[in-house]
């Protein structure tokens, strides 16, 4: 249940990092839907799931009572650090099945 509080933060992130894919026009439980879908088809280990988990939480209570730029900054560092977790094959897996998902040719 907790990853998907991760998730579901995750889908927050990437729909204020990358407008681009059109996250927009998405409502909330569809950016989550697309993100976790995403995820899956990352394959993400469970180690990178581990590693992932506290970035999300750290981002949490960074952000918390954060100023705009600074919730900005926060994400894009967590974005970032994410990609950072993942393997070339799966940041493009992530990345593909958004576009998938959430439509629009633009890339995250």
């Amino acid at each position: 249940m907790r990853f998907f509080q991760v998730i579901a933060t995750l889908a927050f992130v990437c729909a204020v990092v990358t407008p681009s894919v059109g996250f927009a026009q998405q409502s909330p439980s569809q950016v989550q839907t697309a993100v976790r879908n995403a995820l899956q088809a990352a394959q993400l280990t469970p180690q990178q799931k581990l590693k992932i988990k506290p970035m999300l939480e750290h981002y949490q209570q960074q952000t918390a009572n954060a100023d705009a730029a600074t919730k900005k900054s926060a994400q894009e560092q967590l974005l970032k650090n994410i990609y950072g977790v993942m393997t070339p094959d799966q940041q493009a897996k992530f990345k593909a099945s958004l576009k998938s998902s959430l439509g629009s040719g633009a890339s995250p």
